[in-house]
């Protein structure tokens, strides 16, 4: 456990310090009082959004494991953790969708038509992504993990959707950007979190 601790300090740190290095180039530091409070005033009502991601994210391990013990909990790991490559897919598009969509800040009318051929698209992959995780997820198991642990194939492709899903939401956020109003992004979350206790049960 210190070992995955002490490597993913070293990896952001290395990645601040890369980024900072890079983006020193391209910017002066400047303090603002009226954009911190801008920041802030945007920002702080997400917070909680986090917290309930993480929430919807882990609760399932702890529910298993309150359930079915430790050894189910493994199993599940094994096969959240290869239905999580699709966050590779979703997390790069995240990463590009905030900047893309905050370029038509000033030109939404734009965006109606351009945002849906976004979706659509994505909307066509990811579902072929997905289908695939769900198709490949048994010989992927298979080929990966000793035969006691087989059965995690049958959440990866529940997994796959899971990510699917949390880009998908990210689709609709744009209007609650342009309108200054994110804090119902928490609000959403917290609704997503009462229904998805009981269904991860």
């Amino acid at each position: 456990v210190f070992g995955m601790i002490l490597s993913q300090l070293i990896s952001s740190v290395t990645s601040l310090i890369i980024f900072f290095t890079l983006g020193m180039r391209y910017t002066k530091p400047n303090a603002s009082i009226r954009t911190i409070k801008d920041l802030l005033r945007l920002g702080l009502p997400l917070v909680p959004s986090f917290a309930l991601v993480f929430l919807i994210m882990n609760s399932s391990r702890y529910i298993l494991d309150w359930t079915d013990g430790l050894s189910a909990v493994g199993i599940f790991s094994i096969g959240y953790n290869l239905g999580m490559l699709m966050s590779v897919v979703t997390s790069a598009l995240s990463t590009a969708w905030y900047p893309f969509f905050m370029d038509y800040m000033m030109r939404q009318e734009e965006a109606r038509f351009i945002f849906g051929k976004v979706l659509s698209y994505y909307f066509f992959g990811g579902g072929v992504l997905c289908l695939g995780f769900v198709l490949f997820s048994e010989p992927l198991v298979q080929i990966l993990v000793h035969e006691r642990f087989y059965t995690a194939y049958a959440v990866i492709g529940f997994v796959a959707l899971s990510q699917f899903n949390q880009m998908l939401f990210s689709f609709f956020t744009p209007g609650l950007y342009f309108s200054r109003e994110v804090y119902f992004v928490s609000i959403c979350q917290a609704i997503a979190l009462l229904l998805a206790l009981p269904i991860t049960y």
